[in-house]
Protein backbone atom coordinates (compact mmCIF):
# COMPACT_ATOMS: atom_id res chain seq x y z
CA UNK A 1 0.00 0.00 0.00
CA UNK A 2 0.94 3.44 -0.89
CA UNK A 3 2.44 5.58 2.03
CA UNK A 4 -0.20 8.69 2.31
CA UNK A 5 3.41 11.30 1.95
CA UNK A 6 3.66 9.81 -1.30
CA UNK A 7 0.49 10.64 -2.13
CA UNK A 8 0.94 14.53 -0.82
CA UNK A 9 4.37 14.28 -2.57
CA UNK A 10 3.02 13.54 -5.92
CA UNK A 11 0.20 16.16 -5.45
CA UNK A 12 2.53 18.77 -4.36
CA UNK A 13 4.30 18.65 -7.53
CA UNK A 14 1.65 18.71 -9.58
CA UNK A 15 0.25 21.55 -8.19
CA UNK A 16 3.92 22.59 -8.73
CA UNK A 17 3.67 21.84 -12.45
CA UNK A 18 0.48 23.34 -13.05
CA UNK A 19 1.62 26.81 -11.45
CA UNK A 20 4.91 27.02 -12.92
CA UNK A 21 3.38 26.15 -16.53
CA UNK A 22 0.64 28.70 -16.93
CA UNK A 23 1.23 30.98 -13.69
CA UNK A 24 -1.54 29.83 -11.61
CA UNK A 25 -3.48 26.89 -9.98
CA UNK A 26 -0.96 25.57 -6.96
CA UNK A 27 -3.71 26.81 -4.71
CA UNK A 28 -6.80 25.25 -6.08
CA UNK A 29 -4.84 21.75 -7.20
CA UNK A 30 -3.22 21.18 -3.46
CA UNK A 31 -6.33 21.92 -1.96
CA UNK A 32 -8.52 19.80 -3.87
CA UNK A 33 -6.21 16.73 -3.44
CA UNK A 34 -3.97 17.07 -0.07
CA UNK A 35 -7.58 17.05 2.25
CA UNK A 36 -8.27 13.68 0.77
CA UNK A 37 -5.26 13.08 3.40
CA UNK A 38 -4.99 15.75 5.57
CA UNK A 39 -7.62 17.57 8.15
CA UNK A 40 -8.49 20.30 6.25
CA UNK A 41 -7.75 22.57 8.86
CA UNK A 42 -4.35 21.61 8.72
CA UNK A 43 -4.03 22.14 4.52
CA UNK A 44 -5.03 25.27 4.25
CA UNK A 45 -2.36 26.95 6.53
CA UNK A 46 0.25 24.14 4.71
CA UNK A 47 -0.45 25.01 1.46
CA UNK A 48 -0.31 28.44 2.28
CA UNK A 49 3.03 28.26 2.85
CA UNK A 50 3.67 26.53 -0.13
CA UNK A 51 2.34 29.18 -1.72
CA UNK A 52 4.59 31.65 -0.51
CA UNK A 53 7.79 30.14 -1.74
CA UNK A 54 6.16 28.85 -5.02
CA UNK A 55 5.12 32.24 -5.85
CA UNK A 56 8.02 33.83 -4.12
CA UNK A 57 10.37 31.80 -6.61
CA UNK A 58 8.63 32.64 -9.65
CA UNK A 59 8.07 36.08 -8.67
CA UNK A 60 12.04 36.80 -8.48
CA UNK A 61 12.53 34.74 -12.13
CA UNK A 62 9.58 37.38 -13.47
CA UNK A 63 10.48 40.54 -11.39
CA UNK A 64 11.75 42.09 -14.65
CA UNK A 65 8.14 42.31 -15.99
CA UNK A 66 6.23 43.54 -12.70
CA UNK A 67 4.04 46.77 -13.86
CA UNK A 68 2.84 48.91 -10.76
CA UNK A 69 0.21 49.66 -13.51
CA UNK A 70 -0.98 45.99 -13.54
CA UNK A 71 -1.09 44.42 -10.32
CA UNK A 72 -1.72 47.60 -8.62
CA UNK A 73 -5.44 47.57 -8.74
CA UNK A 74 -5.76 44.03 -7.91
CA UNK A 75 -3.52 44.69 -4.78
CA UNK A 76 -5.80 47.56 -3.64
CA UNK A 77 -8.90 44.88 -4.18
CA UNK A 78 -7.17 42.70 -2.20
CA UNK A 79 -6.10 44.46 0.34
CA UNK A 80 -9.65 43.94 1.87
CA UNK A 81 -10.71 40.80 0.38
CA UNK A 82 -7.89 38.67 2.17
CA UNK A 83 -8.69 39.83 5.69
CA UNK A 84 -12.09 38.99 5.19
CA UNK A 85 -11.15 35.47 3.83
CA UNK A 86 -9.10 34.97 6.91
CA UNK A 87 -11.98 35.96 9.05
CA UNK A 88 -14.57 33.77 7.30
CA UNK A 89 -12.45 30.52 7.38
CA UNK A 90 -13.64 28.63 9.73
CA UNK A 91 -17.71 29.84 8.95
CA UNK A 92 -17.95 30.93 5.48
CA UNK A 93 -20.19 28.18 3.49
CA UNK A 94 -18.56 28.89 0.28
CA UNK A 95 -20.33 26.14 -2.14
CA UNK A 96 -22.44 27.83 -4.32
CA UNK A 97 -20.36 30.72 -4.50
CA UNK A 98 -17.84 28.46 -5.48
CA UNK A 99 -20.96 26.97 -8.02
CA UNK A 100 -21.59 30.58 -9.57
CA UNK A 101 -17.63 31.76 -9.99
CA UNK A 102 -17.06 28.49 -11.83
CA UNK A 103 -20.24 29.26 -14.22
CA UNK A 104 -18.44 32.97 -14.67
CA UNK A 105 -15.26 31.42 -15.62
CA UNK A 106 -16.64 29.26 -18.22
CA UNK A 107 -18.62 31.94 -20.07
CA UNK A 108 -15.49 34.08 -19.95
CA UNK A 109 -13.14 30.68 -21.11
CA UNK A 110 -15.75 30.08 -24.37
CA UNK A 111 -16.60 33.88 -24.66
CA UNK A 112 -12.66 34.25 -25.34
CA UNK A 113 -12.20 31.32 -27.29
CA UNK A 114 -14.80 32.21 -29.40
CA UNK A 115 -14.39 35.93 -29.60
CA UNK A 116 -11.21 36.88 -28.41
CA UNK A 117 -9.98 39.11 -26.18
CA UNK A 118 -10.92 42.97 -26.50
CA UNK A 119 -7.89 44.57 -27.26
CA UNK A 120 -9.30 48.77 -26.93
CA UNK A 121 -10.90 48.87 -22.87
CA UNK A 122 -9.97 51.49 -21.03
CA UNK A 123 -7.91 51.76 -18.66
CA UNK A 124 -10.25 53.17 -16.16
CA UNK A 125 -12.60 50.28 -16.77
CA UNK A 126 -9.22 47.82 -16.55
CA UNK A 127 -8.70 49.25 -12.80
CA UNK A 128 -12.51 49.22 -11.95
CA UNK A 129 -12.53 45.57 -12.58
CA UNK A 130 -9.28 44.58 -11.46
CA UNK A 131 -10.13 45.89 -8.16
CA UNK A 132 -13.15 44.05 -8.14
CA UNK A 133 -11.21 40.75 -8.97
CA UNK A 134 -8.15 41.50 -6.14
CA UNK A 135 -11.27 41.99 -3.56
CA UNK A 136 -13.24 38.79 -4.55
CA UNK A 137 -9.64 36.60 -4.97
CA UNK A 138 -8.26 38.00 -1.68
CA UNK A 139 -11.86 36.45 0.33
CA UNK A 140 -11.03 33.11 -1.74
CA UNK A 141 -7.27 33.32 -1.44
CA UNK A 142 -7.44 34.20 2.62
CA UNK A 143 -10.32 31.61 3.22
CA UNK A 144 -9.68 28.79 1.10
CA UNK A 145 -6.45 29.36 -0.98
CA UNK A 146 -8.40 29.60 -4.04
CA UNK A 147 -8.10 32.70 -5.09
CA UNK A 148 -6.74 32.35 -8.93
CA UNK A 149 -9.96 32.56 -10.83
CA UNK A 150 -11.00 36.19 -10.25
CA UNK A 151 -7.09 37.01 -10.86
CA UNK A 152 -7.10 34.84 -14.00
CA UNK A 153 -10.22 35.99 -15.46
CA UNK A 154 -9.48 39.21 -15.26
CA UNK A 155 -5.59 39.09 -16.72
CA UNK A 156 -6.95 36.20 -19.15
CA UNK A 157 -8.40 38.80 -21.41
CA UNK A 158 -5.61 41.36 -21.47
CA UNK A 159 -3.34 41.90 -24.43
CA UNK A 160 -0.07 41.37 -22.24
CA UNK A 161 2.72 39.15 -23.41
CA UNK A 162 3.05 35.85 -21.08
CA UNK A 163 5.82 37.41 -18.94
CA UNK A 164 4.38 40.36 -18.27
CA UNK A 165 0.32 37.87 -17.35
CA UNK A 166 2.69 35.32 -15.40
CA UNK A 167 4.73 37.89 -13.68
CA UNK A 168 1.53 40.26 -13.04
CA UNK A 169 -0.01 36.69 -11.44
CA UNK A 170 3.03 35.71 -9.20
CA UNK A 171 3.58 38.85 -8.17
CA UNK A 172 -0.21 39.59 -7.34
CA UNK A 173 -0.23 35.93 -5.43
CA UNK A 174 2.70 36.31 -3.33
CA UNK A 175 1.65 39.69 -2.16
CA UNK A 176 -1.87 38.18 -0.62
CA UNK A 177 -0.22 34.88 0.90
CA UNK A 178 2.63 37.69 2.99
CA UNK A 179 -0.97 38.96 4.24
CA UNK A 180 -2.81 35.81 4.60
CA UNK A 181 0.26 34.34 6.65
CA UNK A 182 0.49 37.32 8.50
CA UNK A 183 -3.18 37.52 9.55
CA UNK A 184 -2.94 33.42 10.13
CA UNK A 185 0.10 33.84 12.85
CA UNK A 186 -1.90 36.27 14.26
CA UNK A 187 -4.84 34.17 15.49
CA UNK A 188 -2.65 31.25 15.50
CA UNK A 189 -3.43 29.16 12.89
CA UNK A 190 0.18 28.89 11.48
CA UNK A 191 2.38 26.93 14.14
CA UNK A 192 5.54 24.77 13.96
CA UNK A 193 3.49 21.76 13.02
CA UNK A 194 2.18 23.90 9.93
CA UNK A 195 5.90 24.77 9.27
CA UNK A 196 7.32 21.71 9.39
CA UNK A 197 4.24 19.74 7.13
CA UNK A 198 4.96 22.17 4.51
CA UNK A 199 9.07 22.01 4.65
CA UNK A 200 8.48 18.09 4.10
CA UNK A 201 6.50 18.98 0.89
CA UNK A 202 8.29 22.34 -0.39
CA UNK A 203 11.22 20.23 -2.66
CA UNK A 204 8.55 18.18 -4.44
CA UNK A 205 6.52 21.48 -5.25
CA UNK A 206 9.58 22.94 -6.34
CA UNK A 207 10.49 20.11 -8.62
CA UNK A 208 7.14 20.53 -10.09
CA UNK A 209 7.05 24.30 -10.34
CA UNK A 210 11.23 23.59 -12.30
CA UNK A 211 9.47 21.28 -14.44
CA UNK A 212 6.59 23.50 -15.19
CA UNK A 213 8.68 26.72 -16.40
CA UNK A 214 10.66 24.26 -18.33
CA UNK A 215 7.50 24.15 -20.18
CA UNK A 216 6.62 27.55 -20.05
CA UNK A 217 9.47 28.54 -21.98
CA UNK A 218 8.69 26.25 -24.67
CA UNK A 219 5.15 27.55 -25.10
CA UNK A 220 4.34 30.16 -27.50
CA UNK A 221 2.23 33.22 -27.09
CA UNK A 222 -0.58 31.47 -28.95
CA UNK A 223 -0.25 28.32 -27.76
CA UNK A 224 0.09 30.42 -23.94
CA UNK A 225 -3.05 32.10 -24.17
CA UNK A 226 -5.24 29.02 -25.81
CA UNK A 227 -3.79 27.07 -22.70
CA UNK A 228 -4.48 29.74 -20.29
CA UNK A 229 -7.63 29.54 -21.55
CA UNK A 230 -8.05 25.95 -21.14
CA UNK A 231 -7.15 26.18 -17.62
CA UNK A 232 -9.89 28.97 -16.69
CA UNK A 233 -12.28 26.38 -18.36
CA UNK A 234 -10.98 23.32 -16.10
CA UNK A 235 -10.75 25.93 -13.00
CA UNK A 236 -14.90 27.03 -13.31
CA UNK A 237 -15.87 22.84 -14.26
CA UNK A 238 -13.37 21.87 -11.04
CA UNK A 239 -15.51 24.88 -9.13
CA UNK A 240 -18.81 23.85 -10.23
CA UNK A 241 -18.45 20.02 -9.25
CA UNK A 242 -17.15 20.84 -6.18
CA UNK A 243 -19.19 23.26 -4.83
CA UNK A 244 -22.85 21.07 -6.09
CA UNK A 245 -21.09 18.33 -4.84
CA UNK A 246 -20.48 19.56 -1.36
CA UNK A 247 -23.91 21.62 -1.14
CA UNK A 248 -25.97 17.92 -2.19
CA UNK A 249 -23.47 15.75 -0.08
Amino acid sequence: MIPELAYLLFFAGLAGIVQGTVGFGFGLVAMSTLPLWMDIKEAVPVVALLCLVVNATLTWRLRRHLSWQRIGPLLIGSLAGVPAGVFLFATLDPNWLLVGLGLALLFVAIQQTWFGASKRAGSEVRSLWGGLAGLVSGVLGGAFNTGGPPVVMYVGVQSWSKEDTVATLQGFFLSTCVLQISLFVARGTVGLQQVQSAGTLLVAALIGVAIGQFMFHRVNQERFRALLLIGIGLLGSSLVYKGISASLG
